[in-house]
């Protein structure tokens, strides 16, 4: 019985060790990001209703440029400028970075956080597709800088 299973072990071993390359290499150019230009801590996140409305989400801009995070979101195209602030629920929030600051992402940056009368907290961050949670925020991303239904 051994002498059988010992082809079927060495053929999975050899398959998960190439399935696995592919994955490695691309988390590890997930992690070959430049250096946040916006820094973002835990006091850096408005509440929700203090935000801007537009259509189904809230935006605001770390950089001031509110106008410019505004009109691109409303427009529904163009590229959103450094600064802004996205956020479809009140604990997932995404916020553009320099360009190059991650190209996978479209320079997005993706934050949980926990949310409650004192203010906010980082529950987590992400800088690229290694997210475990599901977001909606960077699935929407990934389809598009804008133009699409969340219009990134």
């Amino acid at each position: 019985m051994t002498k059988l299973l010992l082809p079927i072990v060495s053929t999975l071993m050899v398959l998960h060790a190439v399935t696995s390359l592919p994955a490695a290499a691309y988390a590890q150019a997930a992690d070959k990001t430049s250096e946040p230009k916006v820094k973002v801590d835990d006091k850096s996140f408005k509440c929700i209703t203090d935000m801007t409305p537009v259509r189904h989400f809230y935006v605001d801009n770390l950089l001031g440029n509110v106008e410019g995070t505004v009109a691109v979101a409303t427009a529904g195209k163009g590229d959103y400028p450094e600064g802004s602030v996205l956020q479809l629920m009140p604990n997932e929030v995404m916020i553009k970075q320099q360009q190059g600051f991650n190209p996978e992402t479209r320079d997005w940056e993706f934050f949980y956080i926990d949310v409650d009368k004192n203010g906010s907290k980082i529950f987590a961050r992400f800088r690229g597709c290694k997210q475990p949670l599901g977001s909606e925020l960077f699935r929407l991303s990934l389809a598009g800088e804008a133009g699409v239904r969340f219009s990134l």
